[in-house]
């Protein structure tokens, strides 16, 4: 908690899209190796408070901590270091300079060139074939390997012949030569076995020595961490239980409009501030965010959020499209608040925070085409917005939106500050946009 609430005291007077290309790489490691780029203490999963000291102390772990030694994803190493260098005047300063890179730039020509991405991710012929060669070469790699082995066994059966005739000449007889050999070898077996006990031995000592000392280091930090997250889950249970209960009521509210069916009573998946329904007017299935505003100044930054999601949308496809924005709603039971909706396409491939989450207990891997059509995509939404002069300033997985086919997104929400749940979540800077809170996990070091 000490730690939070130093962040939540500083402040920062400025903000630029090198936050965004922060938040890219952020999101491009978690697609690919399913856990946080800062998610690691010592080789272990770490909690979101070791999280934040990692970022703000540059401890990243890369693909070859989780992969081990491997070439698939270098490409993507080099660029992720760059996106999240611990020194923000040496990160890219927007999304235009990072679609360029090499692993990207023929995606995004084919993509601007009007190729949807499901096309682009469509195993060929080419591929198969592909495919093929390197098997083949891999079984000729194997074939030499097996030569060498062979050549080998005949070199060390030649050597064995020369020793047993050099045996049979000695002045002593072969029978004599052979005993004492024998149990030459026997002490130096003997010798080398008892040697390698005490290397044993003086091993399982230091590792024990070493787990000591790291037990005690842990203990010494374990009841702060304890007590610290006793605090945030009694707040956290007392938070959401004052919130569902509200957005009980919002939801309720938005069926006396009439102009919505099939209005679910939970949140969709599982996004506080989002539900999901039936227009009436289209019959089209739609997401809906609700927006509360507390005053003038909430109000305006509602109007604002919906009129830049209506112009992005409308001049690219890689933005959840805005369908309607219903503004200035008062309920009788929320005197001090005004609800404001904003009614945007569904879609149906949920959010890229859930297609990572489905993939955890698999454990399968995302491939290196997966990983740059899906990046491609962010990048140019991500360009899109810095050629406007918008930073979205809270570029997460939850944030992208996917299609039904599983490799289209769709980039939104642009109102950060109404989809929190709580300040232990976010952290407020001020900067071009005013007052701004920002998800904690994803926020450059800059900012804190």
């Amino acid at each position: 908690m000490r730690i939070l609430k130093e962040f939540l005291r500083n402040r920062v007077d400025s903000q630029s899209p090198r936050i965004d290309v922060w938040g890219f790489g952020l999101v491009l490691q978690e697609m690919i190796t399913l856990e946080h780029a800062f998610g690691r203490q010592e080789g272990q999963p770490a909690d979101e408070i070791r999280i934040v000291e990692n970022m703000k102390f540059g401890k990243r772990t890369n693909f070859f901590q989780i992969f081990g030694e491997t070439d698939e994803f270098g490409e993507f190493e080099i660029l992720i270091q760059k996106c999240l260098h611990p020194t923000r005047e040496l990160r890219p300063n927007n999304m235009m300079i990072v679609k360029n890179v090499e692993i990207f730039s023929d995606f995004v020509q084919r993509i601007e060139r009007g190729e949807l991405p499901s096309d682009i991710m469509a195993t060929s012929g080419e591929m198969i074939e592909k495919l093929r060669d390197e098997n083949r070469q891999k079984d000729q790699q194997i074939q030499v390997l097996e030569n060498i082995v062979k050549n080998q066994i005949r070199e060390f059966d030649r050597l064995k012949k020369e020793l047993d005739s050099e045996c049979e000449t000695e002045e002593f007889g072969p029978n004599r030569m052979k005993t004492e050999l024998h149990w030459k070898n026997e002490e130096l077996q003997s010798l080398h076995r008892r040697i390698h006990e005490q290397d044993r031995e003086i091993s399982r000592l230091s590792r024990a020595e070493e787990d000591l000392h790291r037990n005690i280091k842990e203990l010494m930090t374990k009841h702060e961490d304890i007590v610290l997250q006793k605090m945030q889950a009694e707040e956290q249970l007392q938070d959401y239980a004052q919130r569902n209960e509200a957005d009980q009521k919002i939801i309720e509210e938005l069926r006396k409009n009439g102009r919505f069916g099939s209005i679910e009573d939970a949140p969709f998946e599982n996004d506080r501030g989002v539900t999901k329904a039936v227009d009436k007017e289209s019959g089209a299935t739609v997401m809906i965010k609700w927006i509360t505003a507390k005053g003038p100044k909430y109000i305006k930054a509602a109007e604002e959020e919906a009129q830049k999601l209506r112009d992005l949308s409308a001049q690219s496809r890689f933005f959840v499209k805005f369908i309607d924005f219903l503004p200035k709603m008062r309920p009788d039971w929320w005197e001090w608040s005004i609800l404001s909706f904003i009614v945007m396409e569904f879609c149906p491939g949920g959010s890229l925070k859930d297609w990572i989450d489905a993939r955890k207990p698999q454990g399968r891997r995302t491939t290196v085409k997966e990983a740059t059509v899906i990046g491609t995509q962010i990048a140019l939404a991500l360009s899109f917005c810095h050629s406007r002069k918008i930073a979205h300033l809270d570029v997460k997985p939850a944030n992208v939106m996917m299609m039904s086919d599983g490799f289209t997104i769709k980039l939104g929400d642009f109102g950060i500050s109404t989809l929190l749940d709580s300040v232990r979540d976010t952290i407020t800077t001020k900067g071009l946009q005013g007052i701004v809170e920002h998800t904690l996990l994803y926020i450059t070091p800059g900012n804190f």
